[in-house]
């Protein structure tokens, strides 16, 4: 676990941050992937798991 702060949009820091990740683990509302989860499913650097929230 790593604590970051970047002034940055969630989607955007987060694409930035996969680049040195092992793993991004994000959750997700309802039965759709949000817009978050989303742009990282088709951006991140490392693997991805989604999980229900």
């Amino acid at each position: 676990m790593l604590e970051d702060v970047r002034l940055l949009g969630a989607a955007q820091a987060l694409v930035s941050a996969s680049a040195t990740a092992d793993l991004l683990v994000v959750g997700r509302r309802g039965t759709h992937l949000g817009a978050t989860a989303h742009a990282l499913a088709h951006h991140t650097r490392c693997p991805l798991a989604v999980v229900p929230a």
